[in-house]
């Protein structure tokens, strides 16, 4: 009895973002968050999850009018005050380049449905299933390794459904948040906790 108009009505998209904001896990801070917008002039949001609709819905969704990835998020948020170098890919060096020049970094790593979930999903066509080890891409990791070496405040975002190692973040990165698959309004929500409109108060289910 429920009218399609339903999905997307306010009401409903408000909760998705609360929903997001609920489910963010602080593993590490220490003392970087909140970021304070008055503060920053340049911030660099790098990682093959920052501008990444895939990142943001997991393998059981519907489809959305708009998805707010991190890096739209955080742009929707601090507006014009701050500048924002984005990178998204993996050319190292550009990467790198970015790092240098913020900051901040909030760098933007894990997996999405074509690299984790159930095999035979849709979504995944037969070649994701189950994941050999809990390491992240070797990319990612090596450009982990890049971001960390430039000596920048680093912000670690993690998307993902599932567990992953993050030893080398916990001790490289002055912040680690589990974000998991948050859904269409991720971004907006994310945006929130990393700038202390809202208190990251998530709990591992692992």
């Amino acid at each position: 009895n429920i009218s399609y108009l339903e999905v997307e009505s306010p009401g409903n998209l408000s909760a998705a973002e609360k929903a997001a904001e609920k489910s963010f896990v602080l593993l590490k801070n220490n003392g970087i968050l909140p970021l304070d917008k008055e503060k920053l002039k340049t911030i660099g949001i790098i990682g093959p999850n920052a501008d990444s609709r895939q990142a943001l819905i997991g393998n059981y969704h519907g489809t959305a009018s708009r998805y707010i990835t991190i890096q739209e998020g955080i742009q929707d948020y601090v507006g014009d005050d701050v500048r924002i170098l984005a990178f998204t890919r993996d050319r190292i060096t550009e990467a790198k380049v970015v790092a240098e020049n913020s900051d901040v970094v909030i760098l933007c790593m894990g997996l999405d449905e074509t690299l984790e979930g159930e095999e035979g999903d849709t979504g995944n066509s037969y070649v994701s299933g189950d994941k050999e080890d809990i390491e992240l891409l070797g990319v990612q990791r090596e450009l982990m390794e890049v971001i960390a070496d430039t000596g920048k405040p680093v912000v670690f975002c993690l998307l993902a459904g599932s567990d992953l190692d993050l030893k080398y973040a916990a001790e490289k990165f002055d912040a680690v948040m589990m974000l998991w698959y948050p859904g269409c309004q991720g971004g907006k929500a994310a945006a929130k906790v990393l700038f202390g409109e809202i208190s990251p108060s998530g709990k591992l289910p692992v």
